[in-house]
């Protein structure tokens, strides 16, 4: 894990984190010098803090005093822990990716958190697809674009639509919650394995330069074991992702941004997208 975060300090490149409440304890117990690299790239405005619940239980299967509670805990885990004032923690990342529209945008953005309330909640992107669209776009997700294989997505043509899957929103709902858009077809390229792969991600990216949208935004976003080839995941993903950062900062049409500094400047405008949001 220091060594991913080391590759962004030499490249420059800023990242989101999160760490569960579980990880943060057992950091402190048996490798605290972690958390101090944590506090001081956070200091230093490389990372950006993303918070969320304490032992990433599925927080829908939670009674809600039970989900509310592990939501504090975290809060002030990484107030304990890692010198945050909870107040600095606005982005969300909801255990197991498992979304219920009914009663989490209200709980993440209720006010008596140590936080005020969540402001923003990072979502997958297919939540913005409907009935049949969603139908197909988990089909496509699931038909070799995974890393290792024929990235038959890119190659039969079907890339994001940058109108959707590169654009921050609003919940339609009284929560005021902004989403932020996980990147699948990001997500499944990297850490690139293929040549295949290499040519989906540059052929994403210049569909959204195409598009012009200064609002454009891709996010990726996966499990920190799978980026580090820790924990029984491929041990070449850390060359892999190496390569993927430099590749960011050799392209002319990328700029790697600081998640909360461009939500703070790009964020305020953005308006409520009634799409069907469900597990």
């Amino acid at each position: 894990y220091a060594t991913v975060l080391r590759m962004h300090e030499r490249y420059g490149v800023p990242a989101a984190l999160h760490l569960s409440g579980t990880l943060i304890e057992a950091l402190a117990w048996y490798n605290p010098a972690f958390l101090g690299e944590v506090r001081r790239l956070a200091d230093k405005g490389l990372l950006t803090l993303i918070g969320g619940a304490y032992s990433e239980a599925v927080m829908p299967l939670l009674h809600e005093e039970g989900a509310r509670r592990s939501l504090r805990e975290f809060l002030w885990l990484y107030e304990k822990h890692l010198g945050r004032d909870p107040g600095d923690l606005k982005i969300c990342w909801v255990p197991e990716r498992v979304w219920e529209p009914e009663h989490l945008p209200g709980l993440l953005a209720d006010k008596s958190l140590a936080n005020g309330g969540y402001e923003w909640v990072l979502l997958d992107d297919r939540l913005r697809c409907r009935g049949l669209e969603r139908t197909v776009f988990d089909a496509s997700m699931s038909n070799g674009v995974k890393p290792g294989c024929a990235d038959m997505v890119w190659a039969n043509g079907a890339l994001p639509d940058p109108d959707k899957s590169g654009v921050a929103y609003r919940l339609p709902d009284a929560s005021g919650l902004g989403v932020i858009q996980m990147s699948s077809h990001v997500r499944h390229r990297v850490p690139p394995q293929s040549t295949a792969n290499w040519l989906g991600l540059d052929a994403i990216v210049r569909v959204h330069h195409r598009a012009g949208n200064d609002d454009s935004l891709l996010v990726y976003a996966d499990d920190m074991e799978r980026t580090a080839g820790v924990g029984g995941w491929d041990p070449a993903s850390l060359r892999r992702y190496d390569d993927f950062l430099k590749w960011l900062r050799l392209r002319n049409d990328v700029e790697p941004v600081h998640l909360e500094k461009w939500l703070d400047k790009h964020g305020a405008g953005f308006e409520a997208v009634a799409y069907d949001v469900a597990l």
